[in-house]
């Protein structure tokens, strides 16, 4: 039987491709059992940021019914992850790219064309995270909803998904440590209250009625705060 620590890193991290962790849209996290992971933040088909980083856990996960407490350590690297590192990416190509995958560069050298950030934002940051297993809803839709969406003209039904990640803080860095030009973008998506996030969705044809039907969504009154 396996240990609670080898359960979580299987929840958490799925195969040794990794299992996107995702708010909506472009905004997602990868962690990888190795240590590392990746972060993107991005609108539509622009990437605002985009970057590899390493995670530790810093006490053992506790397990409580169907979630589990982690504290863990995640560093922010300078080197735009795996998937970008071609002649496709939209930032830097040719000898300065060989140069980047070769040696990541100094956080001194920050900001980057792919990660307009401070210096200050690769520095370690503590997280507590709780892990939870149920049926959760896109946190990007719960953001987006209007009040009372069955009566609406375009109504989409929630996504859900088997695993939920909730930190305490959001991994994505706070506003002071993004450059100036980049505030008003900022302000707008506001990356760094983004703090909840899924994976392993379920399918259409495996919803239950209750959830296919479910009344608390489709004639709530509430409607998502985000802008």
């Amino acid at each position: 039987m396996k240990n609670v620590e080898a359960q979580v890193k299987d929840l958490l991290c799925g195969d040794e491709k990794g299992k996107p962790w995702i708010w909506g849209m472009n905004q997602m996290l990868h962690f990888y059992r190795d240590g590392t992971g990746s972060i993107e933040a991005g609108v539509d088909l622009h990437s605002e940021a985009s970057l590899e980083f390493s995670w530790i856990f810093t006490a053992a996960p506790v397990k409580d019914k169907n979630s589990w407490k982690l504290a863990m350590m995640i560093t922010l690297g300078t080197r735009f992850h795996s998937g970008y590192q071609n002649e496709n990416n939209p930032w830097i190509q040719g000898a300065e790219l060989q140069k980047v995958i070769q040696k990541s560069p100094s956080p001194t050298e920050a900001p980057f064309p792919w990660a307009p950030l401070l210096s200050t934002a690769f520095r370690p940051k503590q997280y507590n995270v709780t892990l939870s297993c149920g049926r959760f809803i896109e946190p990007f839709q719960l953001a987006t909803k209007e009040p009372y969406p069955l009566f609406k003209r375009y109504r989409d039904a929630p996504r859900r998904s088997r695993l939920q990640l909730v930190f305490d803080v959001s991994p994505y860095p706070p506003r002071e440590e993004w450059i100036r030009e980049k505030h008003y973008v900022m302000d707008h998506l506001r990356f760094w209250d983004m703090k909840v996030f899924v994976t392993d969705y379920i399918e259409r044809k495996d919803e239950t009625w209750a959830e296919t039907l479910d009344w608390n969504y489709w004639l709530s009154p509430t409607a998502g705060g985000w802008r």
